[in-house]
């Protein structure tokens, strides 16, 4: 059923598709349009540089008109990201507008990694580390890096298959159907996302069915 949501949701997810920010990336989960996976890549020369960091993003049907519910599945030390993997984000909450998109969602995501606010703490031990002792903070932000930004225990299963099948698709290349479910928990598959879909696309031609078929890995 094609619902108002529905339909501005399609129209987030072609912008994304053809105009996308850069260091981020985003698509519907599996046939369900209303819940996203989305990967942020942490900014260059901050912290968080060289991080790939996974959330999901929950609309509901009053979407535009109401924000989704947006949760880190990657563990974070920030101030304003709470242990569930909620985040503490004015537009997400009180300053929520129906202009703002998908990709507004995840860029000001993004912008918060660098720019915190420690005076709406929903970490109260990075927020006082942030406004106290900066460099230990950072020390902190870079481990969490380091550590291949692992993931929440509730979501070790989060299914990785439906989100790379669209990042193909959005390549402009043949129809690659993606089974890797049991990868779910590698930060690196998801920085390697973009480049291995090139890769197939590319140089392993000789291993393509033929037009029209699948190309299923497992």
């Amino acid at each position: 059923m094609s619902t108002p949501a529905r339909k501005r949701l399609m129209r987030d997810f072609k912008r994304l598709q053809q105009d996308p920010p850069a260091g981020i990336s985003g698509a519907p989960y599996d046939n369900n349009i209303m819940l996203w996976n989305a990967v942020i890549f942490g900014p260059d020369d901050t912290p968080w540089d060289g991080g790939t960091f996974k959330l999901t993003l929950q609309f509901s049907e009053d979407y535009p008109n109401k924000p989704p519910t947006v949760r880190f599945v990657s563990r974070m030390f920030h101030p304003n990201i709470y242990a569930d993997g909620s985040i503490c984000l004015d537009i997400l909450q009180n300053q929520w507008s129906p202009i703002y998109d998908v990709a507004a969602i995840l860029t000001s995501i993004q912008s918060l990694l660098c720019d915190p606010n420690p005076n709406s703490p929903a970490n109260s031990e990075a927020a006082r580390m942030f406004s106290e002792n900066k460099r230990e903070y950072n020390r902190k932000a870079t481990g969490s890096v380091k550590m291949g930004s692992g993931e929440l225990q509730d979501h070790q299963s989060l299914d990785i298959g439906g989100f790379l099948e669209r990042l193909a698709l959005s390549l402009g290349g043949k129809t690659l159907s993606l089974s890797l479910r049991g990868l779910g928990c590698s930060g690196v598959l998801a920085l390697a996302i973009p480049w291995f879909l090139k890769f197939l696309i590319s140089e392993s031609c000789n291993m393509m069915a033929p037009s029209g078929a699948w190309l299923r890995i497992r």
